[in-house]
């Protein structure tokens, strides 16, 4: 959880530093050269977003196959012990009943 907290916190990071650059890039135009100028700059403007995006969909899919991993280990920890109880308690059923008989 830390992990997908950590890479939104830096999406966001990520995201608001293109969105304020592309801003200055708009209001710094006064012209139809500087308009001219500010439309050719939105191919790289778009290639940047959309590497910024790709680059945060593989940390999240990182993160989601750690957890899914940690979540397996867990739950596989988790069986083993209730079947060492049960074992555990199918043995002193046993006793019980061979003491008892």
């Amino acid at each position: 959880m830390e992990a997908v907290t950590n890479i939104q916190i830096e999406t966001i990071k990520a995201y608001t530093g293109i969105v304020l650059k592309e801003t200055r890039a708009a209001l710094a135009v006064h012209d139809i050269d500087g308009f001219s100028s500010y439309i050719s700059s939105q191919s790289g403007f778009a290639k940047e977003f959309s590497d910024v995006i790709k680059k945060d969909t593989e940390q999240l899919t990182k993160a989601n196959e750690t957890f899914m991993a940690n979540t397996q280990l867990a739950t596989q920890e988790s069986v083993r012990k209730v079947e060492q109880a049960a074992e555990a308690r199918v043995q002193e059923a046993q006793k019980a009943f061979q003491g008892g008989g």
